[in-house]
């Protein structure tokens, strides 16, 4: 392996690090125990979807019974999260993550839509 791939390798591996960062403030809000599910309302590009997924990894950890399902509206993103799993979960925990895309559903539904009015 040469020095260039080495480097890519290892910026690749540094940005995928990076992109599921959370900042130490931000993680207590995603590690506080809710009664009711937790809605969080912010602009775009402020880690909303980052931070779901550690709640996600820290809740399978706390106990074996949990289950989390992720519903993402686009495939691609769909695809981004599941590797990003990867760096936030551990072995253990990954069994009960589960990141879905329902853009395939959303589209079944409009054809059928589409239909019932035709």
């Amino acid at each position: 392996m040469s020095s260039v791939e080495s480097l890519l390798r290892l910026l690749f591996v540094f940005l995928d690090r990076r992109a599921v960062f959370v900042h130490p403030s931000q993680e207590a809000i995603g590690e506080m125990l809710y009664k009711v599910p937790a809605r969080v309302w912010s602009t775009a590009r402020s880690g909303k979807t980052i931070k779901a997924l550690h709640r996600a990894a820290g809740l399978a950890l706390r106990s074996d019974e949990v289950r989390s399902l992720m519903n993402i509206f686009w495939g691609s993103l769909g695809v981004n999260l599941r590797r990003r799993l990867l760096c936030v979960s551990c072995d253990r925990s990954r069994g009960q993550l589960v990141v879905n895309a329902i853009d395939p559903y959303s589209s079944f539904l409009n054809d059928i839509e589409g239909a019932a009015k035709a």
